[in-house]
């Protein structure tokens, strides 16, 4: 099924990097890169959500709905920003909120981001230096993070 907005390149949802659209009959805009979130689970106490993009004030929300989610998951969420370009001001107040909602859970809220990440070179400006974790990929956190013991209620048939 072909989409009926030819303007538009690319998926309607998250993954959607830019697109361009016409806004007259010689103009052409690019509108601004947008987030992509991906969930990935390594084992089942761990949800790494994978950030990419932009995290700005008109789509920190999707973050703050999925990761908060993701909370009631698993005990050890984490959330990579390696790939964002961008981190908002309400991006940066989403994090603090999901990383209190954690702590009053009793979760753990990892959020890493790549040595040579834009979000981490500017952590000390924006403030989000104090949430970072002190590893820099979420393999690094689940590598420090005891083994997985499936319990005995767990694997037994229903």
């Amino acid at each position: 099924m072909s989409d009926p907005r030819p303007d538009r390149t690319g998926p309607l949802r998250p993954g959607l990097r830019g697109r361009l659209s016409r806004a007259g009959p010689s103009q052409v805009m690019v509108e601004p890169e947008l987030m992509d979130l991906r969930l990935h689970t390594p084992r089942p106490d761990v949800v790494i959500v994978r950030v990419s993009g932009k995290v700005d004030r008109l789509n920190a929300l999707l973050l703050a709905e999925l990761a908060g989610k993701q909370l009631h998951r698993a005990p050890h969420v984490v959330i990579e920003l390696g790939e964002v370009k961008v981190l908002g001001q309400r991006g940066l107040t989403v994090l603090r909120m999901l990383h209190q909602q954690a702590m009053a859970r009793g979760r753990e809220l990892h959020i890493v981001a790549a040595e040579h990440g834009a979000i981490r070179r500017s952590s000390h400006v924006t403030g989000l230096a104090e949430l970072l974790s002190p590893e820099l990929t979420a393999d690094a956190v689940i590598a420090r993070l005891p083994d997985w013991i499936k319990s005995p209620a767990s694997s037994s048939p229903r």
